[in-house]
This record gives C-alpha cells, sequence and structure tokens, in this order.
C-alpha cells in the first residue's frame, strides 16, 4: 500500500480557499450530475480547520474540482482527519477478477 499523495500535482491543491467562503448551511444527499458545488476542497479544508467538530464532516462532500483525469473530488472525514478523494469513474480499464 502507499500513502495517498495522488493529490500532490493536482491543479486544485494549488488554489487558495476564498476569504469570504461560509460554512455551508445544509446538505443534499447524492451525487450531482453536473460539478455545481460552489465549494472548492481548498475552501472545505479551511472550514474544517476553523470548526472540525461541526456535523457537517459527518458526510463526504462533493466540491467543484476534479483531478487531470476530470474525476470529481470529495471531501470528508472518518474521525483521523481531514481527507480528500477522488470518485473513479468507470471506464474500459475496469474489470472483475474470477
Amino acid at each position: 500500500f502507499y500513502g495517498q499523495s495522488w493529490f500532490n500535482d493536482e491543479a486544485f491543491q494549488h488554489t487558495h480557499a476564498r476569504a469570504d467562503v461560509a460554512m455551508p448551511r445544509e446538505v443534499f444527499k447524492g451525487m450531482p450530475l453536473m460539478l455545481s458545488s460552489q465549494y472548492t476542497a481548498a475552501d472545505l479544508a479551511a472550514l474544517w480547520l476553523e470548526n472540525p467538530k461541526a456535523a457537517i464532516w459527518n458526510y463526504y462532500l462533493w466540491t467543484s474540482d476534479t483531478d487531470y483525469h476530470g474525476q470529481r473530488v470529495f471531501v470528508g472525514q472518518n474521525g483521523k482527519g481531514l481527507e480528500v478523494h477522488r470518485y473513479l469513474h468507470m471506464t474500459e480499464r475496469w474489470r472483475v477478477p474470477v
């Protein structure tokens, strides 16, 4: 296994959080069809640093960011701190071992 460092060279990793960003008032279940989230990973990371115990962190949250493959980025925590992940699109590369 390897450490989660896939995001180190991603463009979204080098953006800054907006100074005027506010904590989301609510969250909706599901995956949005479009990248309509107004929050970037940097925005949510800054908000997490301000209030890591807020109830919103009980969920994984979609961001407006993608990696260089166009895979969507989401953030959340599972009790060990803030995590950054990407949603892997199913492509022809995926297979089932039997």
